[in-house]
C-alpha cells in the first residue's frame, strides 16, 4: 500500500520569495554599477555612497517610528505567510488501493454531464461543496421521477470516485 500525500497548492511563500529575489537582483545591479565606477570603466557617482551620505545626519523624528508599525505588520505578515500551510486542490477516491486524486471541479463536471446526458434535460450545472454535489437541472416536466433518474444517473457516474452526496433540485423551464 502506497503512502498517499495529497497534491497541495503552491505556498504563498513562493510569491513573496519572488519579490525578494527580485529586489536582491536590484541590490546586484547597484553593486556591479559601483564596482564599475570604482574600476573606472564608467563615470558617475557610486549610488551606495550617494545613499549613505544622504541618511547619515538623519536624526529620529516622529514619522519614523509611525512608519514602524507598518513595517513591523508587514514582517509578521511574512512570518505568517512562510509558515502558512498549503491548502489541499484534490481529494483522494474512496478506494485506498488506488493512489488516485481527483479536484471538486473535476467531479461536479462529471455529475453535470452525466445529468444533462438524461432525456428530457435542457440543462444542467452542476456545484462542488464541502461534503456534497449539488445539481440544478432545468426540465420541462418537474416530477420526482426524472428527479431520481437523474440521481440514480448521477451516483453512477461517480461511483468509485467520491463519497459526496448528490443532491438534485430542478426547475421546470418556461413555456
Amino acid at each position: 500500500m502506497t503512502t498517499r500525500t495529497p497534491p497541495k497548492a503552491h505556498a504563498w511563500s513562493t510569491a513573496v520569495g519572488i519579490l525578494l529575489a527580485l529586489l536582491l537582483i536590484a541590490a546586484g545591479v547597484i553593486a556591479v554599477h559601483d564596482w564599475l565606477i570604482g574600476l573606472g570603466w564608467i563615470t558617475g557617482d557610486d549610488w551606495l555612497t550617494s545613499a549613505i551620505e544622504a541618511v547619515d545626519d538623519i536624526q529620529v523624528e516622529t514619522w519614523m517610528v509611525v512608519a514602524a508599525v507598518p513595517l513591523a505588520l508587514v514582517g509578521l505578515w511574512l512570518v505568517l505567510v512562510g509558515i502558512k500551510p498549503r491548502r489541499r486542490t484534490h481529494q483522494p477516491t474512496p478506494d485506498s488501493e488506488l493512489d488516485l486524486w481527483i479536484t471538486p471541479g473535476a467531479l461536479a463536471a462529471i455529475a453535470g454531464h452525466a445529468a444533462d446526458r438524461q432525456p428530457g434535460i435542457a440543462s444542467a450545472t452542476a456545484h462542488p461543496r464541502r461534503r456534497r454535489i449539488d445539481v440544478d437541472i432545468s426540465t420541462e416536466d418537474r416530477g420526482a421521477e426524472v428527479q431520481s433518474r437523474v440521481q440514480e444517473a448521477v451516483e453512477h457516474s461517480l461511483e468509485g470516485l467520491t463519497t459526496h452526496r448528490v443532491r438534485v433540485r430542478a426547475k421546470e423551464m418556461p413555456r
